[in-house]
């Protein structure tokens, strides 16, 4: 338990920024300069001002959603500060953690530093997991239905003008989607059944697989995270409706907040049609869930790689740009205002007596 803590306040240092904001904005630099021309000046002459202030608006919008969601997930023990802080260094966890790590672990240790017992703290992140992931799983067919499939149509390929010459690059987007998709649906699944229906019998399976001569080093881990599910299942036994109402819409609300930011970053340099915002919206869908599963801290450098893959024919050479755009609402903010507020986080719950005590149930 102390090397995992001590694992947790290493990834919450703040000089931890360093290699996602290097990674981001060495790859938007590089690839703008090589596209940039002076035609692409042209976007900026109709810029709406008034569009990217909505794009500032979504950024505090998805916050108080987060903030919201977090306050009455855990019964409002959080005053609205405390869920600030909650929030904003679960986010800063995210940010400098590979996408496929996430931020869990982290949300867990921040939690039960300010004072919630160890089981609700896996409880409650466990959950967040689950309704997050759910998102992604259902606007799948939704996304299908509506494109009737040919959501991916032109965005398997995308060219890039390096030293005049034109390099096409084939991304495999519907590989990684459908392999990201896939692990997020088995995930979601084995974990809500363990959480929600049989807790036991979860546990079980995970000691039994370890069985495998392949898994075998990892026994011990895979009993200790069946006891965690035990004992996070037990927190959730006995929710009314209006928990379940208010847990459930605030997630669609972070989600569909977070979807419509390239929506308005487009619309704020180009006029788009109805069926290009829907167009957009849906690929951001797809973007993101290609995103869990890159390597890097936050996916940075790679998110704004793959980013002209999925608006290129909407941005041209401005589409780089447009992608360090798109992460300064998104993702670098987190990264800043981590910086600014962990110390004295960390100032609070290491160093001032708190009257509260941990317990373990």
């Amino acid at each position: 338990m102390q090397s995992q803590q001590k694992k947790i306040r290493k990834i919450l240092s703040p000089g931890k920024i360093l290699l996602p904001v290097v990674l981001g904005l060495a790859v938007t630099v590089f690839f703008f300069s090589l596209e940039f021309n002076s035609n692409d000046l042209n976007y900026f002459k109709n810029t709406s001002i008034l569009l990217l202030l909505g794009c500032f608006l979504l950024f505090i919008f998805r916050g108080i959603g987060y903030i919201y969601r977090i306050r009455y997930i855990t019964d409002k023990v959080f005053s609205w500060k405390i869920s600030f802080y909650v929030i904003l260094l679960w986010e800063f966890g995210s940010a400098v953690t590979p996408t496929v790590v996430g931020g869990t672990a982290v949300a867990v240790y921040v939690l039960v530093k300010e004072g919630i017992s160890l089981g609700k703290s896996l409880a409650y992140a466990m959950l967040t997991a689950i309704l997050d992931n759910l998102v992604f799983i259902i606007s799948l067919p939704v996304i299908l239905f509506f494109t009737k499939g040919d959501i991916f149509a032109g965005i398997e390929n995308f060219d890039i003008n390096i030293l005049g010459s034109i390099v096409r690059i084939n991304m495999g987007v519907k590989v990684f989607f459908h392999l990201s998709y896939s692990l997020v649906a088995v995930y979601t699944i084995l974990m809500s059944w363990g959480l929600f229906i049989s807790p036991r019998a979860f546990k079980w399976l995970l000691v039994k697989s370890t069985y495998i001569r392949f898994f075998r080093k990892w026994r011990l881990d895979a009993a200790k995270h069946g006891d965690e599910i035990i004992l996070a299942s037990k927190q959730l036994r006995g929710k009314d409706f209006v928990y379940w109402l208010r847990a459930s819409f605030s997630t669609i609300f972070i989600w569909t907040v977070r979807y419509l930011m390239v929506n308005l970053l487009i619309a704020a340099f180009l006029d788009i049609n109805l069926s290009e915002h829907i167009l957009v919206f849906f690929r951001h869908i797809i973007l993101w869930i290609v995103m869990l599963i890159l390597p890097t801290p936050g996916g940075s450098g790679l998110a704004e790689f793959i980013f002209p893959a999925f608006f290129g024919e909407f941005l041209g050479g401005f589409n780089f740009a447009m992608a360090f755009l798109w992460r300064m609402f998104t993702y670098y903010p987190y990264l800043i205002l981590g910086a600014i507020f962990i110390p004295p986080w960390i100032r609070r719950v290491y160093f001032i007596k708190r009257k509260k005590t941990v317990k373990i149930f």
